[in-house]
């Protein structure tokens, strides 16, 4: 049985030294009603400031930046039990394969080489979506159909009412 299902936009938060890629990407973004920018910062100190206020659901960090690089950002995000597993999309000029395995050493949850393929940044994107406990709920996910998976949120005394879903479509490699 399928119920109605309430797509909730992905919070992002970007991190780039560069204001011209911080509003790009804020451009690119406001495109789809399924991601909202709820921030950017032009280093890692500010942007962790922020997000221990109002944490998002994705963080874009550039690699690049001075004083503390994105390695090391997202070293201490992950050191942080509250965003151990928060997915940071590491974003960077550099392409080489170097580059890519010391992101995903440091703690980053994806790479991604500028200039940024849209494509390829909504298919890293996770979806979150609520409907009604009990229901099978189907979606397309950036225009791609996924799988979906449930775990309930319980609170202390309190059944769970809804579930919530974090689905993510699989990607060129068929991972996902």
């Amino acid at each position: 049985m399928q119920s109605k299902v309430r797509v909730m936009p992905v919070k992002v938060f970007v991190v780039d030294d560069s204001a011209v890629v911080r509003q790009a990407l804020a451009h690119m973004l406001s495109g789809n009603s399924e991601v909202e920018l709820v921030g950017s910062a032009p280093n890692p100190l500010l942007a962790m400031e922020a997000i221990r206020k109002n944490p998002p659901d994705v963080l874009l960090l550039d690699i690049e930046m001075p004083g503390m690089d994105g390695l090391e950002a997202t070293r201490r995000l992950r050191a942080d039990p509250r965003f151990a597993k928060l997915p940071v999309i590491a974003i960077t000029a550099k392409a080489m394969k170097d580059d890519q395995e010391q992101c995903m050493k440091a703690g980053a949850s994806d790479y991604l080489a500028k200039p940024i393929d849209l494509d390829r940044l909504y298919s890293l994107l996770p979806s979150k979506v609520r409907c009604r406990r009990g229901r099978y709920c189907s979606i397309q996910c950036f225009g791609r159909p996924v799988e979906i998976r449930f775990w309930e949120k319980v609170q202390k005394g309190n059944a769970p009412s809804a579930c919530w879903v974090w689905a993510r479509g699989k990607d060129s490699n068929g991972y996902g």
